[in-house]
């Protein structure tokens, strides 16, 4: 291919090794513009590549004035179908390009059988009409589908960011936030606040079922430890639910459990002692030299706020008094080395 113009598009973040291959093999260093692909420059200039071809990312809206006959060659990633329905910019750029006989090339990176070692398909309009097909059939599949209604549990920001992003998708007729918080209740549209803010099992069972839910993502720790997937499993197993089971939740809810899980597993993880008696702590703290610096932890949920670095061992035996109440885990602080000195301080 000579004076090649070389559109890649819809790629994101993440360049498939075939794609980067196939554009650093072709002659006469290409011009080569990217939509919606901004990782597309960086991952040609590193290693094997070294294809230092000025290219920089266009957004997939400036695809809606572009004319796909302007380049001798299109390189395109399929979108999900969900992502289809967040934005059908690059979709018609390449439904464009095939119907007006573009040489064209679609990857279907979401497939379970994509191989990125594999070399890419011979550019081919008819094909690429095919593919974008099937992708209109899975659309108009979901539209078919009656949307769910979805309850996401929590009060905190990451809820929040939970439910807008689930309140994008065309799957989703309402997010009911339980109990949610004030960035939630002022959403609007597809966003509510459950006006229970009950977060007991059996408040948020009841819930789902008052409301015909479909999908329950639970976000906090204390929920999870409670049990809430495994009641909403066992109390209606239609429900489709996001979160670890009580079992599961425990690496969260025990350090003691998660250090020896840790080392029972052989899982890297740094020296710790676990202490019940407030006594013993005491009388190890007492052993320790005086360098030895060490993280102190309340076992169980602290809501953030059980962990402890004191800088002396007097701090140590405070520090473990203040968590008295729960099981005691004293963990060795793992500090960096310093770092050397530059060449002109040494000199």
């Amino acid at each position: 291919m000579s004076s090649a113009n070389v559109a890649v598009v819809g790629f994101g973040t993440r360049i498939p090794a075939n794609v980067l291959s196939y554009l650093a093999a072709l002659p006469e260093s290409p011009t080569i513009t990217p939509f919606a692909s901004p990782a597309l420059t960086l991952s040609l200039s590193r290693p094997p590549y070294r294809l230092l071809t000025p290219v920089s990312n266009s957004p997939a809206n400036d695809l809606a004035t572009t004319d796909p006959t302007t380049f001798s060659l299109i390189i395109y990633s399929l979108p999900t179908a969900a992502d289809y329905f967040v934005s059908s910019t690059t979709a018609s750029f390449a439904r464009s390009a095939a119907l007006s006989n573009t040489p064209i090339i679609i990857i279907n990176t979401n497939s379970n059988n994509y191989d990125p070692t594999a070399t890419l398909p011979s550019a081919s309009p008819a094909e690429s009409l095919s593919a974008l097909a099937t992708l209109d059939t899975s659309a108009a599949t979901i539209l078919s589908t009656p949307p769910a209604v979805v309850i996401v549990v929590g009060s905190g920001g990451r809820e929040h960011a939970i439910a807008i992003s689930l309140a994008k998708s065309a799957k989703v007729s309402r997010v009911i936030c339980c109990p949610g918080n004030g960035g939630t209740q002022s959403e609007g549209g597809k966003i509510v606040n459950a006006s229970d803010s009950n977060l007991s099992n059996d408040s948020v069972i009841a819930l789902t079922k008052s409301t015909n839910a479909t999908l329950v993502m639970v976000g906090p720790e204390q929920p999870l430890v409670d049990g809430l997937v495994d009641a909403l499993n066992k109390a209606l197993p239609a429900v489709k639910v996001f979160g670890p089971t009580a079992a599961a939740a425990e690496l969260e809810n025990s350090k003691a459990f998660t250090k020896d899980f840790l080392e029972s597993a052989g899982i890297r993880t740094s020296s710790y002692k676990t202490f019940t008696d407030a006594f013993q702590a005491e009388e190890y703290v007492k052993s320790l030299p005086k360098d030895h610096r060490v993280v102190v932890k309340a076992s169980g949920l602290a809501a953030g706020k059980g962990v402890l670095i004191p800088e002396t061992n007097e701090e140590v035996s405070a520090a473990s008094q203040s968590v008295a109440s729960h099981r005691v885990v004293h963990m060795q602080l793992l500090t960096p080395p310093p770092r050397p000195s530059s060449p002109s301080a040494r000199s």
